[in-house]
């Protein structure tokens, strides 16, 4: 009986741990899948974008340019076609709402920022990315050498800022550090304070054992271990204080289980206790009664 009250127990404790993880697990793969279909989406928008952007700047009348400006113009309305059909875009993983972004965080460019590099014009870039990474294309028009570009190469500001477009946030928006904090607090409270309970009800399972002591010292344990399973599945800072939460709980589960038997075979041993009843009795012939005593011994 008691071999298979472990067993139970700790049958229940990885059974909570196991739950804890596969709904983590699963969390996790619903945020990715999430992420997967906002690229998807982001993509598909960005590819129609410059569709548009395409059409519009071959539709322009550009006879008051100047042939070298015609060509350089004409250079880049390809290069935007070769941009648009690679199909790398920036991501946006800093702001909540839509943004530009000239060089993104895996250092993906904008079309406005490739089409600028690729025309040997990467100190422009690199210098609009590092001070004004998320301008728009209007504001940067006090940049003496960006102007300079944009006239040799027959685009207007007003059609840069049409090619130049924003990046939407991806769905549930950004992990923030205080999120990541109030989680891992989270997970200490927990896992503290079943630490705590399991220390005080097994001192309390040692000290004066009862069942109702021991069925509470054997629950919270269990629930310790699942915690610190989970804790240990995570990695990483949770390792550590999962692994002392699932100790504990093994502990207490061991000791709760202790208590629950102690308390079984006290009542066994009291019921086979040895002992001495002495009562009076009528003794003697069935026609003289005499009184006496009865002595009985049980061992």
């Amino acid at each position: 009986m008691h071999r298979m009250s472990v067993l139970v127990a700790a049958l229940a404790s990885v059974a909570l741990g196991a739950t804890a993880s596969s709904a983590r697990r699963e969390g996790a793969d619903r945020s990715a899948t999430a992420l997967e279909r906002h690229r998807a989406a982001e993509s598909a928008r960005l590819r129609a974008h410059f569709d548009s952007v395409d059409v519009e700047l071959r539709s322009r009348d550009v006879w008051a340019l100047g042939p070298r400006q015609r060509a350089a113009r004409a250079r880049l309305i390809a290069w935007l076609r070769d941009y648009r059909d690679a199909g790398s875009f920036p991501e946006n993983d800093r702001f909540t709402t839509a943004e530009p972004f000239f060089r993104d965080h895996r250092g993906v460019l904008c079309a406005m920022a490739y089409l600028i590099d690729r025309s040997g014009r990467g100190d422009i870039v690199d210098d609009v990315a590092r001070t004004r990474n998320n301008a728009y294309i209007r504001e940067l028009v006090d940049d003496a050498r960006l102007v300079a570009w944009l006239d040799s190469t027959g685009l207007t500001a007003d059609e840069a800022a049409r090619i130049q477009p924003t990046y939407g946030p991806p769905p549930g928006g950004f992990p923030t550090a205080s999120t990541e904090e109030k989680m891992s607090a989270s997970y200490k409270a927990a896992a503290g304070t079943l630490i705590g309970a399991s220390v005080v009800s097994s001192a309390l399972s040692v000290v004066a054992p009862t069942r109702g002591i021991g069925l509470l010292t054997t629950v919270v344990g269990v629930a310790a271990a699942g915690v610190g399973i989970d804790g240990l599945s995570r990695g990483g800072d949770y390792r550590t204080l999962g692994a002392v939460t699932a100790g504990t709980g093994a502990l207490a589960v061991v000791i709760g289980i202790r208590a629950l038997r102690h308390r079984s075979l006290s009542g066994e041993r009291a019921a086979r206790a040895p002992a001495i009843d002495v009562a009076p009795a009528l003794l003697g012939p069935a026609r003289r009664d005499n009184l006496g005593l009865v002595l009985r011994a049980r061992f």
